[in-house]
């Protein structure tokens, strides 16, 4: 998450476009009726990573970044949490652990996993 954050230190006017990109891209990958699944939707993550990195001007660590932070926080509300939606979030980080991703998106979706706890910590 570095990345990101670093873009938003500088001020950089990108970074809130590349949010919006990649989560426009969520969107439509979460409409197709093989999201539903998590072996599914992990074998459609694997094909999707290079799009994230492409709606971010191919910057690949800031699109594995947004690739998982937008992916779960997608689901979040600011007053009740994920709990309308805990079990889209689950699903998700599940496939996401599941697919062949890079280490990368993996460990950013641990991480913000960790942080609302979704997961334990270790």
């Amino acid at each position: 998450m570095q990345e990101t954050f670093n873009l938003l230190m500088k001020n950089d006017s990108r970074i809130m476009e590349y949010y919006q990109n990649v989560k426009k891209l969520w969107e439509e990958v979460l409409k197709k009726k093989e999201a539903l699944h998590e072996d599914s939707l992990a074998k459609i993550l694997q094909l999707e990573q290079f799009k994230f990195e492409a709606e971010c001007d191919n910057d690949r660590s800031i699109g594995k970044e947004l690739m998982a932070i937008v992916g779960i926080l997608q689901y979040y509300d600011y007053q009740s949490g994920f709990d309308r939606n805990i079990d889209k979030v689950k699903l998700l980080y599940s496939a996401i652990e599941k697919s062949s991703y890079s280490l990368e998106v993996k460990y950013s979706s641990e991480e913000i996993a960790k942080h609302f706890h979704l997961i334990e910590s270790s």
